[in-house]
C-alpha cells in the first residue's frame, strides 16, 4: 500500500483500505489488517454469506501483462530498451495515472534501469494475480525480494526512514455497503501525527459530511485503552513501540525457514504433505 504513489490509481483497487462490518459500514483498518482489495466481496455478486463465490472474472491473461512481457524481451534482446520497449510500458503507466503523461515518471534508458522499472511496474499492475513469486524466480530475485520486504516491514514498524513520516493515525469517512456490485473503491480518510481531538473530528464532519471515525494505523483494536471505534477485530500490532518496543512476532518470523535454491518451487508442508510421506523433506534438493 506505501509503494503506491498516493496518485496511482491501482492502489485502492489492489489493497482494500477497509473492512465491513456486521451492520454493512465500511470502516477503516490497521496496516495490519489491509487485505486483497481486487476480490472484496462487495465487489461481487451475490448474498454476502456465499463469501467463497465470486462473478469477478480471474484475469487468465491481461493486456497489461501483454505489455510488460514484450518491453522486459525488448530489453533483454536490445540491451537496453527499444522505443516500441519505452512506449510499452509507457502505456501501462498512463493508464494507471489515469492518461496523465506528468504524473509517469521518465522512462529508464538503460538495460538495468528499465529491467527494475518492468520488476516494479509488473508489481504494482498484476498484484494478487498470481504472478508474483514465479515473476521472482525467473529474474533469480525471490530470496532477495522476501530478504529486503521484511526488512522493509521492520523499518515500518520502527518508523524508519523511508517510513519516518507515515502517520500514526487515520480519521476516515464511513461509508455503508448497501448492496453488491458496490462502486466503493476506497474510504476518503486524512492521516493524524496524532489521535485525533474531538474538535477536529467535529471539523471534518462539519466540512466534509457524514459520519467520521479514527483509527491508530499500527496497533489492533482496544489496545492501551484505545477505543478505535467500529475497528474489525481482525487486524495485527504494526508497530514497534505499540509492542513495548519490541518486533511483534509475526514481523521477525517472516519467511524464516526460507532457504536459496531449495524453496522455491514448493515448500511442503510438515503437517499435510510430510507425515505421510516420510520419504519427503521440508525443502526441495539444492538446484532442483
Amino acid at each position: 500500500y506505501l509503494s503506491f504513489a498516493d496518485d496511482d490509481t491501482r492502489r485502492d483497487v489492489t489493497v482494500g483500505n477497509y473492512s465491513i462490518d456486521a451492520a454493512g459500514n465500511d470502516i477503516a483498518v490497521p496496516y495490519g489488517a489491509l487485505n486483497l482489495g481486487k476480490w472484496r466481496c462487495n465487489w461481487k455478486a451475490g448474498p454476502r454469506t456465499a463469501t467463497l463465490k465470486t462473478d469477478v472474472n480471474w484475469p487468465m491473461l491481461r493486456y497489461s501483462d501483454v505489455l510488460l512481457m514484450y518491453a522486459e524481451a525488448e530489453n533483454y534482446l536490445n540491451n537496453g530498451p527499444t522505443e516500441a520497449a519505452k512506449a510499452a510500458y509507457e502505456q501501462v503507466r498512463l493508464r494507471a495515472f489515469a492518461g496523465d503523461a506528468s504524473r509517469i515518471g521518465i522512462t529508464p534508458s538503460t538495460y538495468d534501469t528499465f529491467f527494475k522499472a518492468i520488476v516494479k511496474e509488473r508489481a504494482f499492475e498484476l498484484a494478487t494475480e498470481g504472478w508474483r513469486r514465479t515473476d521472482l524466480i525467473r529474474w533469480n530475485l525471490l530470496a532477495e525480494t522476501l530478504a529486503e520486504t521484511k526488512a522493509n516491514t521492520e523499518k515500518l514498524a520502527m518508523r524508519e526512514v523511508p517510513y519516518n513520516e507515515v502517520k500514526t493515525y487515520r480519521a476516515y469517512k464511513e461509508a455503508i455497503s448497501t448492496s453488491w456490485k458496490d462502486p466503493l473503491v476506497g474510504l476518503t480518510y486524512i492521516d493524524f501525527d496524532h489521535q485525533p481531538t474531538e474538535t477536529e473530528m467535529s471539523e471534518l464532519v462539519v466540512r466534509y459530511g457524514g459520519t467520521w471515525n479514527w483509527v491508530n494505523m499500527f496497533t489492533t483494536p482496544n489496545i492501551a485503552g484505545e477505543t478505535n471505534s467500529g475497528i474489525a477485530g481482525q487486524s495485527k500490532i504494526l508497530g514497534y513501540k505499540e509492542n513495548n518496543n519490541t518486533l511483534p512476532a509475526w514481523i521477525t518470523e517472516l519467511y524464516r525457514g526460507f532457504i536459496k535454491n531449495q524453496a522455491e518451487l514448493y515448500t511442503l508442508s510438515t503437517t499435510a504433505i510430510i507425515d505421510v510421506n516420510p520419504g519427503l523433506t521440508g525443502q526441495q534438493h539444492p538446484a532442483y
